[in-house]
């Protein structure tokens, strides 16, 4: 049987205290291993919440994140080089990152 259905992770947003302690990692790859029994890809787009639009007109929202103040350039590549090696791959140059689950190899429950 062939798993044909996607999970997409919208975004993964850490609050300044809990940044550095691996928790966005492990908190993806929960999410995998929850949502993504039937999957055969899971996909993202790593865009920084300080440019989305949702977020970057929102002063509050902008203040409690404590976002680093990076270039756009810079902050997308941080981010998509992170997914990367979380084993995600760019999709051309769509801006979209895949997994396969079945190359996620074995992993430990958390």
């Amino acid at each position: 049987m062939v798993d044909l259905d996607l999970l997409i992770i919208d975004y993964v947003a850490i609050y300044p205290e809990y940044r550095g302690l691996s928790i966005a990692e492990s908190t993806i790859h929960r999410t995998i291993d929850i949502f993504g029994a039937g999957c055969g890809l899971v996909a993202c787009k790593p865009w920084p919440l300080q440019f989305a639009p949702s977020v970057a007109d929102d002063q509050e929202a902008l203040k409690r994140l404590a976002l680093p103040h990076v270039s756009k350039g810079e902050a997308i590549r941080k981010l998509r080089s992170y997914w990367s090696r979380l084993g995600f791959w760019p999709l051309g140059n769509t801006g979209i990152y895949l997994l396969s689950i079945s190359q996620r190899g074995c992993r430990a429950s958390f």
